[in-house]
């Protein structure tokens, strides 16, 4: 009896070590999830897509408006600037927002 305690405690244990990884993972998927949609989104919008489709302004309005934490920009641009960025493409920083969050060129 206390033999198969100790065999069910250890199955039990490595059942959840096993289950761990898996939810930590789910973060970085849903982030390459993300990225490989925005490429698919890129690639459709501009090579199976006619002129005049694209110059819709109900489909894409040439103003975007977002809403972001201050903080969370600043990190994100920092680790942009500091060469520490992970994604496919380094994104551009244009000076207006640069002026506006008061970062130096």
């Amino acid at each position: 009896m206390f033999i198969f305690t100790i065999v069910v405690t250890l199955y039990l244990v490595n059942v959840i070590i096993g289950f761990l990884p898996s939810g930590m993972d789910e973060d970085k998927m849903r982030m390459t999830y993300l990225i490989l949609r925005a490429e698919v989104l890129e690639e459709i919008e501009l090579l199976y897509m006619l002129p005049h489709q694209r110059r819709n302004e109900n489909w894409f309005p040439s103003i975007v408006f977002y809403e972001c934490h201050t903080t969370r920009l600043l990190e994100h641009i920092n680790d942009i600037q500091n060469n520490k960025w992970v994604g496919f493409k380094k994104p551009f920083i244009p000076k207006a927002l640069k002026e506006i969050l008061l970062l130096e060129e």
